[in-house]
């Protein structure tokens, strides 16, 4: 700080009274031009307020008084920018340790004093999405696009989102986005373009890392301008879809990197989640223990029982469980604790909604809270997906493979598609669909070898064909992986209906126990 100070002594006072002087001398030159004096007062005026004596000797009687009013502005215009800069420069800390002034680590991002706190959840901001055609008049295209993507996000009440306002301050600018992710708090940040030529529209999109700048997910969405509404919706849909399971694999991977005593109840869920997508025992086991603990953490937790009753659900249909009834209860049981903390978040109501169904055979309160959960969040592929499978334990198969379809539009590249895909065979066995049922349960079986419900409706499909022996084969295959399995751990979930005779059926035929 001495150095600044030696800046700003003598020197820096005359120029700063100087200053102000020619200022008032400016002021009050313009009066008297106006008031009828010439320009050679105010010249003598601005010199004598500087306490130059003999001023008006000073004006040359050969120069024109209008060019030296011109030159005597643009050289004030300067010299205040001059001095303006000069005040900046003597006031701003020294070079020399620049980094430890500014909060800066070594790797160059700025250190907690600088950012805004992140949230408990993934935060995530839309920019501006630029326009790229030649009509700057496509702005409202580009607008348009972001708004939808920001409205459907915000649907999802796992993420913290930025108000449109707020991201669009933004517009028009070249932005870093460690920067804005450190200005607006949040952890993720979607960008993109839009190009319009005659009827052709392009949008790209890029969701972004910001502390990191790793690239997550990118992706381009091409359409006719005359169908413009519909191209949006549909951008919107595919984003929203690709964009949670990316923010939840990235925020997997954020919460395994954090030491264990420092891990939240949102940390410990999302670590349970990452144990429950490997659909093993074991894994099933282990993420019930994570979630047990955040339940002690914050009772109030609503994912969390939620969650815990999808556990019991996978235990109950793999096979897990010494006992049926005491586990479906319990499933039944999580599903409405969690829905009695948080009615209004569609994870938790999608979760909820298919443990009901499965566990408590309360298909009624179950597809109400599948409903709710779709007209929250309608880019759901889960909330479709479950509601698919509930609609096929309720005997309404038709409603099943529209869900189910829908799950896989929203989703295709799913890491746990088999489930979707399963669900899909047993409708189409219930509607005696048999070819299509077995395509399907294929499919799943394909993708994971080690989910038995996607044995049952190949099995029940393939005997209905009359491949018996094939049917029996893979009955084989299924009971090597769930030897425990009677039929009646399948037939318990289903309401009675024409669909369900058919599938329970077929699994008779092919010789599986009651």
């Amino acid at each position: 700080m001495a150095h600044g100070q030696g800046r700003t002594g003598l020197k820096g006072r005359i120029w700063e009274k100087a200053r102000e002087h020619a200022s008032n001398a400016i002021i009050g030159g313009s009066i008297l031009v106006l008031t009828g004096f010439t320009p050679e007062h105010w010249v003598a005026e601005l010199l004598q307020s500087l306490h130059l004596s003999n001023a008006r000797s000073f004006w040359p009687s050969f120069m024109d008084g209008r060019l030296f009013i011109v030159s005597l502005g643009v050289a004030l215009i300067v010299g205040d920018d001059l001095w303006r800069r000069h005040r900046i420069a003597v006031t701003q800390p020294a070079p020399v340790d620049s980094s430890a002034e500014l909060g800066v680590n070594e790797n160059g991002s700025a250190t907690a004093a600088d950012k805004l706190p992140l949230p408990d959840k993934p935060s995530i901001a839309v920019l501006p999405f630029l326009n790229m055609s030649a009509d700057p008049e496509q702005d409202y295209l580009a607008d348009g696009v972001v708004e939808e993507i920001t409205t459907a996000l915000s649907r999802v009440k796992w993420f913290f989102v930025i108000a449109r306002n707020s991201s669009f301050t933004y517009k028009g600018r070249a932005v870093d986005v460690k920067q804005v992710g450190r200005e607006l708090g949040v952890r993720y940040v979607l960008e993109g373009s839009v190009r319009r030529s005659g009827d052709k529209v392009r949008i790209t999109g890029q969701l972004v890392e910001a502390e990191t700048g790793n690239h997550l997910w990118a992706d381009r969405f091409d359409g006719n301008y005359t169908d413009l509404f519909d191209l949006q919706d549909r951008i919107t849909e595919s984003v929203i879809a690709t964009i949670e399971p990316a923010l939840r694999n990235a925020e997997i991977t954020r919460a395994k990197s954090k030491r264990p005593e420092n891990l939240t109840a949102y940390d410990r869920y999302i670590r349970a989640l990452s144990h429950f997508y490997l659909g093993s025992r074991d894994s099933i086991v282990d993420a019930e223990r994570l979630l047990a603990e955040a339940m002690k953490i914050d009772p109030g937790y609503a994912p969390c029982y939620a969650l815990a009753a999808q556990c019991k659900c996978f235990q109950l249909t793999q096979g897990w469980s010494e006992n049926l009834k005491d586990t479906a209860s319990r499933g039944a049981a999580l599903a409405r604790q969690a829905v009695e903390r948080d009615n209004n978040d569609p994870n938790v109501l999608w979760m909820a909604g298919h443990a009901l169904a499965y566990c408590g055979n309360d298909y009624e309160a179950a597809l109400g809270l599948l409903d709710k959960a779709l007209k929250l969040n309608p880019n759901s592929a889960w909330a479709f997906c479950w509601s698919g499978w509930a609609h096929a334990y309720a005997g309404e198969p038709e409603l099943a493979i529209d869900h189910l379809q829908a799950a896989i539009r929203l989703s295709p590249l799913d890491r746990m598609i088999f489930v979707f895909q399963s669900g899909l065979a047993i409708a189409f066995c219930m509607l005696k669909r048999h070819e299509e049922a077995a395509i399907w349960a294929q499919k799943a079986i394909n993708e994971q070898p080690t989910w038995t419900a996607g044995y049952r409706p190949l099995i029940s499909s393939l005997a209905h064909l009359g491949r018996l022996d094939d049917a029996r084969a893979a009955a084989q295959r299924m009971l090597s992986l769930q030897p425990t399995y009677k039929i009646e751990v399948t037939a318990r979930a289903y309401r009675d209906s024409s669909g369900k005779s058919v599938f329970i059926d077929g699994l008779r035929r092919a010789g599986l126990p009651d």
